[in-house]
């Protein structure tokens, strides 16, 4: 099952590493932890452009016939390239999602504190909605390869 799957690499990529930060060093080894783990905001946003402009360009690949050899493989290879960065943006959405996951059952074991509930199923809910959208987007990802580029190798 592929939310399954998405679970495992969430869990090695972010909730692993944070729940042993925890244990072997308390909230502060945890704050450093999360911190080096989290994509900077314009890292965030240009993987996301990235992405973005995968899938235009892959469409464009896919559906358009091309009078130039030249043209048509100069698209390819952007195509090929900018596929790396849409597989960036899913591995930094996953690191995302398992630590919103982690740090509320965190809080839940180590540090209760009925003040903090809201917030803390707060983070906790758009950490199981970025799950989904990593199933969704490494679906799409995988289909767009296999059905718009032709490629047998994802």
């Amino acid at each position: 099952m592929e939310i399954r799957r998405e679970l495992k690499v969430i869990g090695y990529l972010a909730a692993l590493p944070a729940l042993l930060a925890f244990l072997f060093g308390g909230a502060e080894l945890l704050t450093t932890v999360i911190k080096a783990l989290t994509a900077n905001k314009w890292i965030m946003y240009y993987s996301m452009f990235a992405a973005a402009l995968f899938v235009f360009l892959a469409f464009i690949k896919w559906r358009f016939i091309f009078g130039s050899k030249k043209l048509e493989q100069k698209i390819i290879e952007t195509v090929c390239d900018l596929k790396e960065s849409a597989a960036s943006f899913l591995g930094i959405l996953r690191v995302s999602a398992g630590l919103l996951i982690t740090i509320p059952i965190i809080w839940l074991v180590a540090d209760f504190n009925a003040e903090q509930l809201p917030q803390m199923g707060y983070l906790f809910f758009v950490g199981l909605i970025a799950v989904v959208e990593c199933v969704y987007l490494r679906k799409w990802l995988k289909h767009i390869d296999v059905n718009w580029l032709r490629t047998e190798n994802s």
